[in-house]
């Protein structure tokens, strides 16, 4: 059980909430390399980095992939670099009449499954949110379930927290994509307690 962070400063106090919440690790998330060697933790802590194209990076060990456009993106999760992509629910394409501009498709969904990319929902975009802005990303959140569910790729829950308080209970987050519709078997895999 892992949650990813964005810290700003404030890494010891989030190291210590999530020691409090049950996790086994946490990823601290940046935008670029940090030494997170220096902070002491009873949980394992690993290194995660947002990059805004596919590329390697040594001494990390997450890349994060954020979405910009549904073509630069395919090109990214073709060449297999990343291990996981965001922000695929946050477009400003407007949906469509019958299905949501929500990132997947049934190109993208094979990709993520062959190339072994993982889909990571990000929990602090939608509690940042409000109102219609709210609803439309649960209802492009609910819909790349619905491709994860058909095509098999693997899918992920993180609050992206910046402050402690904005953390959650990794059984609590787990069960907020059952209520989306991921398939039940699927949340069974992401409850036991092993690593990505």
């Amino acid at each position: 059980m892992i949650d990813f962070v964005k810290p700003n400063g404030n890494e010891q106090e989030l190291i210590l909430f999530a020691e409090k919440l049950g996790y086994q690790s946490l990823c601290l998330v940046y935008d670029k390399f940090e030494d997170i060697s220096k902070f002491s933790s009873k949980i394992e802590l690993k290194l995660g980095v947002v990059v805004d194209k596919s590329k390697k990076i040594k001494g990390v060990d997450y890349i994060i992939y954020q979405s910009q456009n549904p073509d630069i993106d395919r090109v990214v999760i073709e060449r297999g670099e990343i291990d996981f992509i965001i922000g695929l629910e946050d477009t400003r394409n407007k949906d469509f009449m019958h299905n949501r501009a929500s990132g997947v498709n049934q190109v993208i969904s094979k990709l993520l499954l062959e190339k072994k990319v993982k889909l990571l929902v990000n929990f602090g975009l939608i509690l940042g949110s409000k109102g219609y802005i709210r609803s439309l990303y649960l209802g492009r959140i609910k819909q790349n379930l619905k491709f994860c569910n058909k095509y098999g790729f693997e899918v992920r829950i993180a609050s992206f927290a910046k402050q402690s308080y904005q953390m959650r209970d990794y059984s609590s987050l787990v069960n907020f994509l059952k209520l989306l519709g991921l398939d039940t078997q699927k949340v069974k895999n992401l409850l036991r307690p092993t690593d990505l």
